[in-house]
């Protein structure tokens, strides 16, 4: 997933987290976004549980989650 944070080059203080680390790992690949303000994470799926995963994406200027389907 690309993540990109408006008028903000830095991206050290973006973290990300998921309510099912058991299930779900959060990679983030700094080499790959390449652009400014810029943040691929890739997710991939560590179990065969299936269903509906949040990850949450936040910065100091607010947060916002996203819904991961595992089939």
């Amino acid at each position: 997933i690309l993540v990109s944070i408006e008028d903000q080059k830095d991206l050290s203080e973006l973290k990300a987290s998921t309510n099912s680390p058991e299930d779900i790992e959060l990679i983030f690949e700094p080499e790959i976004g390449g652009a400014s303000g810029q943040a691929i994470f890739i997710i991939k799926s560590l179990s065969e549980k299936s269903g509906e995963h949040i990850v949450t994406f936040e910065a100091p200027c607010g947060k916002k989650q996203v819904t991961v389907n595992v089939r």
